[in-house]
């Protein structure tokens, strides 16, 4: 045992990077939809967050009930769509509509003495999204 160092056979890196290449080359054969796998980039400063996030503006909080209830939101730049949600205070999705305006009529009267909570999702026209921060409000009797 004449005292030469142990080596690590030079085989091993190499297979180990055959084996990610036959992974590779199994998920191209299978016809996985690689190209729709995406990572979101998050933005990274405060105009980027500004210019991208929808901000909801009415209603918020204690809302005099009346009917239909108006929404309203912030133009995002680039959207074609907007897609509204309004769910209960027991988790029931009560509206779901699309516009392309900044404001929205629900066709849905809604009980007063229950709270609800919304959100707006801005489609946009490259096929990406920003999305609302979920907004409670109580809409109170007249």
């Amino acid at each position: 045992m004449g005292g030469s160092p142990h080596r690590v056979s030079p085989r091993v890196p190499i297979a180990r990077r055959l084996s990610t290449l036959a992974a590779a080359a199994a998920i191209l054969v299978l016809g996985l939809p690689l190209a729709s796998y995406y990572i979101r980039r998050a933005p990274t400063s405060d105009a980027e967050r500004a210019a991208g996030d929808v901000t909801l503006v009415s209603p918020r909080g204690e809302v005099r009930s009346a009917q239909p209830v108006a929404l309203a939101w912030r133009s995002v730049p680039s959207a074609e769509q907007y897609d509204v949600s309004i769910v209960a205070d027991d988790g029931s999705n009560v509206v779901r509509q699309s516009t392309r305006d900044t404001t929205l009529l629900a066709r849905t009267a809604l009980p007063a003495g229950r709270d609800y909570y919304w959100k707006v999702i801005a489609r946009l026209a490259n096929g990406g999204e920003r999305r609302s921060e979920s907004v409670r409000f109580r809409l109170t009797a007249p």
